[in-house]
């Protein structure tokens, strides 16, 4: 019985001292190995599901946005009456070709005029209104955030709106060879008023340098009344540093400095058109021409606006397009072509009322971080029996 006793308490104290020694340091790595690769999968595919979750949610919301503008223009532009895109805004505020849109309607005895703009500062897309009763335009209200043009493809990205069938713009035909293409014509509305317009189209070899390329403004507007004080600045690019800029031949009724300011002399000028040229060079040898037309104008006359010229690379000159305008007239404009080669030519609307149909280009954007998403979007509206305005003109009806 005493030997049973001692067994009993030899085998407790061996359980005892096993209990106490704790786990060894292989076990404990061996486990936490065991728990960092269960963790691996049970949390990657749940990471993976909340990224795509997020993209998808934040995908639908750029989706949705978008569509609400759209849905919003398409409201107004399919009674559109009267369709153009401006280049400005209101009387202190510009913005490019294409970057805004404005159209006319008439509903219920009412002419109201609409417009939206894509703020390349904000990426937003705005909108405002007014009356004919009430021709001071509203405030800006938001319709999209996160918006800008689509981009990329193609490259350069393409204006949030453009018109098609346009009057009065000019396209080209084919690639063309690197070089100086021109196209001069007139112009003329219902009201038996005429101008007439020219447009030349620079084209560069990508890469190119030494050579220094004009860019707008190539020429300037004003009336026979503030004819005597007009002044413009001359733009170039491809320069190295400072330009200096040489009358050659033009008008004296128009001087130019050598930094390339441009104004008139001899007091008030009476109406019609004055030209100067020259040549422009630089600190490191480069060189180049410039041209530069003043439109004088009186009620009666239609007077060509920006932009008389285009610059593109020989890569891109295939599909250019630019869209005229012109100041003064009353009602459409059509655009005869009288001079100038087969590759450089304008697109003129019938005179009476056409289907017109406005192109919209953006991208949406939504989310965060790696939710983050742009959407490209496009949706064609179509305007029947409805005047297309190639330039402010008509369009400019309300803002002052």
């Amino acid at each position: 019985m005493t030997a049973i006793s001692a067994n009993v308490r030899s085998a407790r104290a061996r359980l005892v001292a096993d209990g106490d020694r704790g786990v060894t340091l292989v076990e404990l790595m061996v486990t936490m190995l065991l728990t960092t690769i269960l963790l691996g999968v049970v949390i990657a595919p749940l990471i993976i599901v909340t990224h795509v979750t997020g993209s998808t949610v934040s995908t639908s919301q750029a989706t949705a946005s978008a569509r609400e503008a759209f849905q919003d223009m398409s409201a107004a532009v399919t009674s559109a009456s009267q369709i153009c895109l401006p280049t400005q805004l209101t009387s202190t505020q510009t913005a490019t070709v294409g970057a805004a849109v404005r159209v006319k309607t008439n509903v219920f005895g009412t002419v109201k005029w609409e417009q939206w703009w894509v703020n390349p500062s904000t990426n937003q897309l705005l909108a405002q209104s007014w009356t004919t009763a009430a021709p001071s335009p509203t405030s800006w209200r938001t319709v999209a955030n996160n918006v800008s043009s689509v981009s990329p493809p193609p490259t350069p990205p393409p204006t949030p709106f453009a018109i098609s069938p346009t009057s009065g713009r000019m396209s080209t035909t084919g690639t063309l060879a690197a070089g100086t293409y021109t196209a001069t014509g007139t112009t003329s509305d219902v009201n038996g008023d005429t101008g007439t317009w020219t447009y030349s189209l620079h084209v560069n070899t990508p890469g190119s340098t030494g050579t220094i390329v004009q860019t707008e403004p190539t020429s300037g507007t004003i009336t026979t009344t503030g004819s005597a004080t007009f002044t413009d600045q001359l733009a170039v690019t491809g320069n190295i540093g400072a330009v200096t800029y040489t009358k050659s031949a033009g008008s004296a009724s128009l001087t130019v400095t050598s930094s390339g300011l441009v104004a008139t002399t001899g007091g008030t000028l009476a109406a019609g058109s004055y030209t100067a040229t020259g040549t422009t060079s630089d600190v490191s040898g480069d060189t180049g021409t410039w041209t530069y037309t003043l439109y004088v104008g009186t009620a009666g006359t239609i007077v060509q606006t920006g932009p008389t010229s285009g610059t593109v690379t020989t890569t891109g000159s295939a599909t250019f397009t630019d869209q005229l305008a012109v100041t003064g007239n009353t009602g459409t404009v059509t655009y005869t072509q009288s001079t100038g080669g087969a590759s450089l030519t304008i697109t003129s609307l019938p005179a009476t009322n056409a289907a017109v149909v406005l192109t919209v280009a953006i991208t949406a954007s939504s989310g965060t971080k790696r939710t983050a998403v742009s959407v490209p979007l496009r949706s064609a509206i179509t305007a029947l029996d409805t005047v297309f305005a190639a330039g402010p003109g008509t369009c400019m009806v309300g803002l002052g």
